[in-house]
């Protein structure tokens, strides 16, 4: 990923001072173009440092929520193709009730997996 030359202050700073003079005059105070001045203009009009940290920071994070379920997804498509080479039957192809299917599954445990990476107890308190 690109690393920009300007941190969040040095951009929020360039933009006030575009309100306050001309978009060119503030370009060439900072060392930009003037092309630069609109784009952050249009990315992060009306602004202040804090919110523009705050939107960098919930775009990383979703950029790695993105990474994450794509992980999950893949984990997923690779187990049902490992039950299909080995002959079993898929989690919507099976038949029988979930609590039938759990047992058969897992009967020492009791816990049954109802899709990847969620467990849940077999027994019930009666």
């Amino acid at each position: 990923m690109k690393k920009n030359r300007f941190t969040e202050e040095q951009i929020v700073a360039a933009l006030r001072d575009a309100e306050a003079t001309t978009v060119a005059a503030s370009a060439r105070k900072h060392g930009v173009s003037e092309q630069s001045i609109h784009r952050w203009r249009k990315q992060y009009d009306g602004m202040q440092v804090s919110d523009v940290r705050e939107l960098k920071r919930l775009r990383e994070e979703n950029n790695r929520l993105k990474k994450l379920l794509a992980e999950r997804d893949l984990e997923v498509e690779v187990m049902k193709e490992i039950q299909e080479k080995n002959g079993e039957p898929t989690h919507a192809a099976s038949s029988g009730s979930v609590r039938d299917r759990a047992r058969s599954q897992s009967p020492s445990s009791g816990m049954f997996m109802l899709d990847t990476a969620l467990w849940y107890p077999l027994s019930f308190s009666t």
